[in-house]
């Protein structure tokens, strides 16, 4: 968080020192923005003219991180008589990722005054691109070394830790203590090679996690908050994918809570426990070379001090912390002092016993919510914030016996933050549609294979359409599940002898037509086309298949799993799978077909007919195989029929 890549314009300007504070007056993006654009310039106008001495490269008293990207690098200029500062990535954020600023408390003014003692701390959540909320397993991965050996993944981090431009995935495991690092392929697929080995070890039993650079080398670093001792973890990262020797550093007993953020201003990260052995909270400050004093402990508020969160509560630019108070049931707001200091507000019922948080601007007025899982109390809750440190009562929704994680990300594109809620005990990940005002909604849910841990709402692929996708983790069986998140209705899943794709037995149709193998009318393949919407309650999908034999005879299959690299079917490939059902059979009229035709019923119909109803939030797969009566080539005399490609539709309510 502390390295960045900056260029100043030259200035030199005289210097007189008065005994005035230099204030920020205006910020783009505002805080707690959630629609930021990818590339948006970073603005903070002043009162007065700024001393670009104390500003990079000169001196690093900005700092910018983002929870994906890292430190983040770019070019600073001074404008408007030098009174404001627009700091432009060298690249784009990525999609969902939280970008936290700070101008520490060594800026200085042309006129010698420097910014307040707290510095000057805000954040933003960069906006995330349509998507329908419909997904699709693409792989699960597991965290054991050994099978039988229990690993135990009870955190997420989620972060590029080796600087390539895609999220990779920190699996935090409780029996084995430690991080287990799945790289990303990077190939846009999403998928993840296999978790280093061997692992980094860390304290013991670890859960909640934080990536951030704790000693402003300009490379992401790991902290864990070990729940079963009195410390807490800080694995150096390498820049490369990997870490060195990890340190450890006192806490307060049983630390189940874990915030980073500047205490005291001076630009480096210090970091805050809510301590469960101890009911209490402790901060420990940070040297600036990642090396921590003793902690300083004061009282959380509550009883059962058990989750913790950090973010500005009321918009004065001073980053505040948030406790969750498992045994009394209450969410609890210390507003920071500016003096490295805290000052407790009134309690608020949480509606359950809180076991995790997360902060976000669920409402879209500028001002932090607060979500929470509430552990045994078997529900979840949603407190929006008044913009004063204060919080309005919980809006509840129900949960497995054990709702143990609180996940928020915009998961639609449509500009508010949706809300996934981990379900041990019901082994259920709940999704919930937000309003736009911060009312909740249930849409979906999946199953865990095992136990539900939490989950991760980031764009694994760093695809162009920038929607976030959900990684899912499960503490019990020890997977990951990896969810892509489609922005299309339906689209081609796989063409035969492309992107790993089995090559057609008798000769492939020309590169990237979405054709089926070739058929000896020479026509280059078959085509499959969608077109409507996949909806249940409004049914208008409809399939098109062209290029065929003029005649033939064509039946439409639908399957309900996918055959990735494609088996070879006749002439053709076939990549549908699963519990395969024939939905319609037709004759060619000039080498095409449309289903459903007329009188027909609609194609969620027929399957519910067929035994194989569809659900809301599922994929079905679609392809026309055909009679091609005149054997192609050195296809086998039998293979007297041939497929179109393979289309992916996504099911919607």
């Amino acid at each position: 968080m502390r390295a960045l890549a900056l260029f100043v314009s030259s200035f030199v300007i005289p210097v007189s020192a008065q005994a005035q504070t230099l204030n920020v007056v205006g910020l783009s993006p505002t805080m707690n923005a959630t629609n930021v654009l990818p590339g948006q310039a970073l603005v903070v106008d002043f009162d007065r003219a700024l001393n670009p001495s104390t500003l990079p490269p000169n001196a690093p008293h900005l700092h910018l991180f983002g929870s994906v990207t890292g430190a983040i690098a770019g070019a600073l200029t001074l404008e408007n008589g030098n009174q404001r500062l627009r700091f432009t990535p060298t690249k784009p954020f990525v999609a969902g990722e939280i970008v936290s600023a700070e101008l520490d408390r060594f800026v200085q003014a042309q006129d010698g005054s420097f910014l307040r003692q707290g510095g000057w701390s805000w954040s933003f959540r960069i906006r995330a691109g349509s998507a329908l909320r419909s997904f699709q397993v693409i792989d699960v991965m597991t965290t054991r070394t050994i099978p039988s050996v229990p690993a135990t993944v009870y955190g997420g981090a989620t972060s590029d830790f080796n600087g390539d431009g895609f999220v990779d995935i920190g699996g935090v495991c409780e029996n084995s203590s430690d991080v287990r690092l799945f790289v990303n392929r990077a190939d846009g697929t999403g998928l993840f090679l296999p978790f280093h080995q061997p692992t980094y070890p860390v304290g013991s039993t670890p859960s909640p996690n934080d990536p951030a650079d704790i000693d402003g080398d300009g490379k992401t670093d790991l902290v864990t908050c070990n729940t079963a001792g009195t410390s807490i973890s800080v694995l150096p990262g390498n820049g490369d994918g990997t870490f060195g020797l990890r340190t450890d550093w006192s806490v307060g007993s049983a630390p189940h809570g874990l915030a980073l953020l500047d205490v005291d201003g001076d630009g480096d990260l210090d970091i805050a426990t809510s301590n469960t052995g101890t009911d209490n909270v402790c901060v420990i400050h940070n040297n600036g070379t990642g090396s921590f004093g003793a902690p300083t402990f004061f009282e959380g508020g509550g009883s059962g001090e058990y989750a913790l969160c950090a973010g500005d509560m009321n918009n004065d630019g001073l980053m505040d912390l948030v406790v969750g108070a498992r045994s009394s049931s209450l969410v609890i707001v210390h507003l920071n002092n500016g003096a490295g200091g805290f000052v407790m507000q009134p309690a608020q019922n949480a509606g359950g016993g809180v076991w995790m948080m997360q902060a976000g601007d669920l409402n879209g007025d500028g001002k932090l919510d607060v979500s929470c899982a509430n552990g045994g109390s078997g529900n979840a809750s949603v407190l929006l914030g008044n913009g004063d440190g204060t919080l309005q009562a919980p809006q509840v929704v129900p949960g497995g016996s054990h709702t143990v994680a609180t996940d928020l990300g915009d998961l639609d594109g449509d500009g508010d933050l949706d809300w996934v809620v981990s379900c041990f005990g019901g082994s259920i990940f709940e999704v919930y549609v937000n309003n736009g005002a911060g009312v909740f909604a249930f849409d979906q849910s999946f199953n865990a294979l095992s136990n539900s841990s939490c989950a991760a709402l980031v764009d694994i692929d760093n695809d162009l359409d920038l929607d976030l996708d959900i990684l899912l983790f499960e503490e019990t069986g020890d997977w990951i599940q990896v969810l892509r998140n489609l922005d299309v209705p339906f689209e081609i899943a796989c063409q035969p002898g492309l992107l790993g794709v089995s090559a057609c037995p008798c000769a492939n149709p020309p590169s990237a037509t979405n054709r089926g193998c070739d058929n000896s009318s020479a026509t280059g393949g078959a085509i499959l086309a969608g077109s409507g919407t996949p909806s249940l309650a409004a049914d208008t999908l409809h399939l098109s298949a062209s290029d065929e034999k003029p005649t033939a005879t064509s039946v439409v299959l639908q399957g309900n799993a996918i055959l990735p690299s494609g088996t070879v079917f006749g002439q053709g490939v076939r990549c549908v799978g699963g519990t395969l059902k024939r939905l319609y059979v037709k004759t060619a009229v000039a080498g095409g077909i449309n289903a459903p035709g007329a009188g027909d019923p609609s194609i969620s119909a027929r399957s519910a007919a067929l035994g194989a109803a569809i659900l809301a939030g599922q994929h079905r797969w679609y392809c026309v195989y055909y009679r091609d009566a005149t054997v192609l080539g050195s296809c086998h005399a039998t293979s007297t029929f041939n497929t179109t490609p393979t289309l992916e539709a996504s099911w919607v309510p």
